[in-house]
């Protein structure tokens, strides 16, 4: 499963650790790898396929044993190094287990390594070094090491464009193209003559975009092994990127997946559901996540479960954060979890545990995801939070508009942030297609504090360009994604600038 599936989550132990690290520590390549005299092939195996899949749907033991038996079987197999990365991907990104992390991290150059034993002329010689280059980019961003991710994503993409060029028809190459042309366009404007210069890395969405759907509609037509991947790394584009969201549900659930056999893509289903406004589907596809324990540990469904549970405003959303909080070994999404714990205990009137886990919030985790550093703001002001907005805020969160808007208009606005109170109002009144109020109510917030380093500006200019876009008036939608690329907000600046600048970039492709 590539990595832009966990990107914004926003963007994933204890079973399997132990036998996973008794495999991986007695692993011997020096004994298990055939000489030099010895033929090494990339070809992949009934097994080695089925290991990959085992692996995506979160039955890393059983892939792990598999694997260990194609060591001992056919030795000169590279695709079983190769497919055996994404065991470290899966439990280093799920987990985010630092004391695993540790035992893993020299894994990537062994096996880079022993790619480097196949034929260099092979198509799979590049992609799988690169492929893995790409994990252990995901990996050390995760675990908060910047420069090493720069640095396999710079190795990643000079392997990929030289295996383009000497193999032009081969489709998994488009795969990991379309994820680093996307995400490269996305980069802001005033490092990208900088990234072009001192590494060659250029892209844009639209290229990303295109090379993705290459990759599916081959899918569709051949056996690919990796379409399910492609799949969910397009409709995450189309979710985050694309300004999409329904065309991202609408595939995504085109296929049906049964959460009890396939936790992860079930798992990522709910996830989009949880941000397209579907917040009811997004709750019964995540009770339905399996528990036995021959499925590797996804403490984020906990912690998913109980925000979803939260926005319904269901009394029990707290005991789903705190069986996250107690069971994650990461640093990520701690403050956030303590956040909408502080939040529940707010609307329920006790302000004792409510200043508990503000207090949390400030002490505990890192702040590394926007979430996570969103919290700490959100902490030092909910006690001055009236509660109709909170919940205004969390059912709009849900796709609960007419609940929203109705806690909105029965609220006193003086108790409310102004700026808030507004924007909220606006937002509910655009989900629910009324376009020409939510653009008054937006372009009134922008006339009115033009100043403001409060994201829900910068945010209110974004959606009134989005509004002018999907009415076909270029015009206003430039001059709107121009003013929120212009605002500073002291939140989300990153994300709000990407959104604004593939707003433009799709005006300008549609010309």
């Amino acid at each position: 499963m590539s990595f832009i599936a966990f990107l914004g989550m926003k963007s994933f132990k204890k079973v399997v650790i132990g036998s996973l690290s008794c495999f991986l520590a007695s692993l011997s390549f020096a004994n298990t790898f055939p000489t030099e005299k010895e033929v090494y092939t990339f070809s992949f195996s009934a097994e080695v396929i089925k290991a990959y899949r085992l692996i995506t749907d979160m039955r890393i033991a059983e892939a792990s044993k598999l694997l260990k038996d194609q060591y001992t079987k056919y030795p000169n197999k590279l695709s079983a190094v190769f497919i055996e990365d994404y065991v470290d991907f899966m439990v280093l990104m799920t987990s985010e287990d630092q004391v695993m992390y540790n035992k893993l991290q020299n894994n990537k150059s062994i096996r880079i390594n022993e790619i480097e034993k196949g034929d260099p002329k092979s198509p799979y010689y590049r992609y799988m070094k690169a492929e893995i280059y790409l994990h252990w980019a995901a990996i050390e961003f995760k675990f908060g090491n910047n420069l090493s991710c720069l640095r396999n994503s710079y190795n990643a993409y000079q392997l990929l464009t030289q295996n383009q060029k000497l193999h032009p028809e081969f489709i998994p190459n488009l795969k990991c193209l379309g994820i680093m042309h996307a995400l490269i366009g996305m980069v802001p404007d005033q490092y990208k003559s900088g990234l072009k210069w001192l590494s060659g890395m250029e892209g844009s969405l639209s290229q990303g975009l295109a090379e993705l759907n290459m990759v599916m509609t081959y899918a569709q037509k051949h056996d690919f092994l990796f379409a399910d991947e492609t799949k969910i790394i397009y409709t995450f584009m189309l979710l985050h990127l694309n300004n999409e969201p329904e065309d991202a549900w609408k595939l995504i659930s085109s296929q049906s997946y049964n959460p009890a056999n396939r936790p992860m893509i079930a798992f990522l289903q709910a996830n989009v559901a949880a941000r397209t406004g579907k917040n009811d589907e997004a709750i019964n596809i995540l009770h339905k996540l399996p528990t036995a324990k021959q499925f590797y540990p996804l403490p984020q469904a906990n912690l998913l479960l109980g925000h979803c549970k939260l926005n319904r405003l269901d009394l029990d959303a707290n005991k789903y954060i705190v069986k996250f909080l107690t069971e994650f070994k990461g640093k990520n999404y701690i403050k956030e979890g303590n956040l909408l714990l502080a939040w529940h205990a707010h609307l329920q009137g006790n302000i004792s545990q409510r200043n508990t886990y503000c207090a949390n919030v400030k002490s505990i985790g890192s702040a590394n995801t926007d979430d996570d550093k969103s919290a700490i703001k959100e902490a030092v002001k909910l006690n001055n939070t009236c509660i109709p907005l909170l919940k205004a805020r969390l059912l709009f969160d849900g796709g609960y508009y007419n609940r929203a808007l109705s806690e909105l208009e029965k609220s006193d606005q003086s108790s409310c942030n102004l700026i808030e109170y507004s924007y909220r109002k606006a937002r509910c009144y655009q989900k629910l297609k009324e376009d020409a109020t939510a653009i008054a109510l937006f372009t009134r917030l922008i006339d009115d504090y033009p100043k403001s380093t409060s994201h829900l500006i910068a945010n209110s200019a974004l959606q009134c360009a989005i509004l002018h876009e999907m009415n076909k008036n270029p015009i206003l939608s430039r001059k709107f994604y121009q003013i929120c690329l212009n605002l500073n907000p002291d939140e989300y600046k990153d994300s709000l600038d990407a959104k604004a600048k593939a707003g433009l970039q799709r005006i300008k492709n549609q010309k």
